[in-house]
């Protein structure tokens, strides 16, 4: 197996277009580039490269390992926009993968692509490769080590992370999942261990993660036994216009990230993702409210709010 490249452009096609939720949307991507996908999924997060015109097939695009700088060096007009998605599902078997993504009311560049996917539309993926050593875990933020009490919470942008994480663990996980979606008709299905208690919260007309950090507040977490529990760190005020740490992908914009670097070896783990403004709210409240150990705590701002990056 060889060390490099981690993550290469693959080449694909819209080959089905089903809506799992009314504000979410599963689809199907094709090609012979896709059997060479790593099939791990968990929160893998890959990018895509949209069609900058109808009928666009982006063959002008660069294709090597330097395919970032490249990318970088188009002039602008001729540069297609860059997202970052979560790996739903990968079939390299058939070249197949599954990105789900969120319909808005005011969509930006991808929510329009999705809202409009056609079969045969075609797009660019750049995802890790199989049979790299390296990218059998990049682009991975859930990292919970011997853990085996969780606390995942996410808005529908971290649904299909959520789904894959919930449905890896072992069936004697515990701890509890907190997902804010649009409407009621929105709940995800969640194969979750009977340990693992699932609360969908239906947003309606009130403000963007009002009721995640409620529920957060109002639950029993820290889990700490008496022995382990930390003392209460006491940290600055994060500054939500930085990044307290890298991204190691190319291409990653300004929003909050910070996830562990190794698996963590105590019993309990905290996976947060979604608008930057409340993952960061929720990610202070563990920290500096309930004592949470930093890493233990993994927290990705997937988006802002008053930006178009969906």
């Amino acid at each position: 197996m060889s060390q490099s490249p981690v993550y290469l452009p693959f080449d694909a096609q819209v080959a089905r277009v089903h809506d799992v939720a009314p504000h979410l949307r599963r689809i199907t991507l094709v090609g012979d580039d896709l059997r060479r996908c790593h099939e791990r999924c968990l929160d893998r997060r890959v990018k895509i490269l949209l069609p900058r015109h109808p009928g666009d097939a982006l063959r002008d695009l660069p294709r090597g390992e330097d395919w970032y700088a490249d990318w970088l060096a188009l002039p602008t007009d001729e540069r297609p926009v860059m997202r970052t998605y979560t790996l739903r599902a990968v079939r390299p078997e058939v070249g197949e993968i599954d990105l789900d993504f969120v319909l808005h009311d005011e969509p930006g560049p991808a929510g329009a692509f999705a809202a409009g996917a056609r079969p045969g539309d075609r797009l660019v993926v750049v995802g890790p490769v199989a049979g790299c050593v390296a990218a059998a875990d990049a682009g991975i933020g859930w990292l919970p080590g011997r853990a085996r009490q969780v606390l995942l919470v996410g808005d529908e942008t971290a649904v299909p992370a959520i789904a894959n994480i919930v449905g890896s663990l072992p069936r004697d996980t515990t701890g509890a999942v907190l997902v804010e979606v649009p409407a009621d008709t929105d709940v995800p299905e969640l194969d979750a261990p009977p340990g693992l208690a699932v609360t969908v919260l239906a947003r309606g007309e009130q403000p963007h993660g009002a009721q995640l950090v409620a529920a957060v507040r109002a639950s029993c977490w820290s889990p700490f036994d008496a022995g382990e529990r930390p003392a209460v760190r006491h940290h600055s005020p994060v500054d939500p216009t930085k990044t307290p740490s890298a991204d190691p992908e190319p291409g990653e914009d300004s929003a909050l990230w910070d996830t562990p670097t190794e698996p963590v070896t105590a019993d309990h783990y905290a996976w947060l993702a979604g608008e930057s403004t409340v993952i960061t709210t929720l990610r202070r409240h563990l920290v500096r409210e309930r004592g949470w150990p930093r890493d233990r705590v993994a927290f990705m701002g997937y988006w802002r709010a008053g930006r178009a990056e969906c």
